[in-house]
């Protein structure tokens, strides 16, 4: 026999360490369940904001007036820049639905020949249907967008509160794409020409941000320039809330398990007064009883930990198949820093936990032994 040995303990001892072992898989399964619902709400939210800047910078004119000719010289020279985008105009929006909310996904009026370079800017593939005609009022939509409200090729979308759509008219979907960015485009370029559409509206993408920069020091009031710091500066906003949302929820989790765990080794402790009493009383040494009680806690803790990342994975995918993926929405059931987060659960509960049995410990002697 191995007094001190920590498989033995926890062979011999099944029920007493159960309870706690719940308890931590339960709270490690929260914690790291909302951490990926989270993180995979803050992609959702970067797919129709800061994927698209990433990728381009939007200039328009605020007001009547066209973009200055010194903003646009500055655009067409620069070896920045490559492409060159005219925007017709916005034609409006959809909701793209996340676990945790909504957000507003523009759609763009652009020239014919310019859907298949915006494709490939952002890294889009057509995977239905075809790209929009000339002034037929179609329009290609996310593959994302189209799940989530079992939107079809040949179906009508303008104003639908049931699709949560809002466009200037009823378009014909002629194609679906998918990639990382939630988009949508149509062409209706009327009689406009495309030069004309450059002075009030466009879009580029570049080698280099610095050309943001330059046109933003021009200091040109009656224009609007969208670019990847603008955008990441709004959304880190909605990101700062959510993440203290999060610290607030994994605190008030880690505070309560702490104090329950806490309670329950002091109760087992005290069931297990006459076993340290007698091995204090044959020659075992008190540093050598707090490492025991330490890592029978720790070994506990830890194997909780991993059943419950594990079962967190396995719910995870099991809704991503079921309900998620179908709805066009998808959660990352692995990502190293939300196991990291949800790894604060054992080692605080391990430490904190402990603080009570070890006192008792400590004033501890074998003549405690109840005879």
């Amino acid at each position: 026999m191995k007094p001190l040995s920590i498989i033995t303990y926890l062979k011999n001892n099944k029920r007493k360490v159960l309870p706690g072992f719940v308890c931590i898989v339960l709270s490690v399964f929260l914690v790291y369940f909302f951490s990926i619902l989270l993180y995979s709400t803050i992609y959702a939210i970067q797919l129709g904001s800061i994927n698209v800047v990433d990728k381009v910078t939007i200039v328009n004119s605020t007001n009547k007036n066209s973009i200055s000719d010194k903003i646009l010289n500055k655009i067409s020279t620069s070896k920045d820049v490559k492409d060159i985008i005219p925007i017709i105009g916005d034609v409006g929006y959809f909701e793209y639905h996340s676990p945790f909310g909504s957000m507003s996904v523009e759609g763009y009026n652009v020239f014919s020949e310019d859907i298949p370079k915006l494709l490939n800017i952002f890294n889009m593939k057509l995977q239905q249907g075809t790209n929009p005609a000339d002034n037929k009022n179609e329009i290609i939509i996310s593959l994302k967008y189209a799940k989530q409200n079992k939107i079809k090729i040949g179906d009508y979308i303008g104003t639908n509160p049931d699709l949560r759509a809002n466009f200037n008219k009823k378009y014909r979907v002629s194609g679906i794409i998918d990639g990382p960015v939630n988009i949508a485009f149509t062409s209706n370029s009327g009689s406009i020409k495309r030069e004309d559409a450059l002075k009030y509206s466009l879009m580029f993408s570049m080698n280099d941000r610095r050309i943001n920069d330059e046109i933003m020091d021009m200091g040109d009031k009656n224009v609007n320039i969208v670019d990847y710091k603008s955008a990441v500066t709004e959304v880190n906003q909605i990101i700062e809330s959510m993440n203290a949302l999060g610290i607030i929820l994994d605190t008030i989790i880690i505070i309560v398990l702490c104090i329950s765990i806490g309670n329950l080794n002091y109760v087992v402790f005290l069931n297990r007064k006459n076993e340290f009493s007698i091995l204090t009383a044959i020659g075992y040494r008190k540093i050598a009883l707090y490492r025991k009680l330490l890592m029978e806690n720790l070994a506990v803790n830890i194997l909780g930990y991993i059943l419950g990342i594990a079962f967190t994975i396995l719910v995870v995918e099991i809704l991503n198949i079921t309900v998620w993926e179908p709805n066009g929405q998808y959660i990352y059931s692995l990502r190293t820093g939300s196991m990291i987060t949800a790894l604060l659960v054992p080692i605080f509960v391990s430490v904190i936990s402990m603080i009570s049995p070890l006192r008792e410990l400590k004033a501890m002697d074998y003549e405690c032994i109840n005879i």
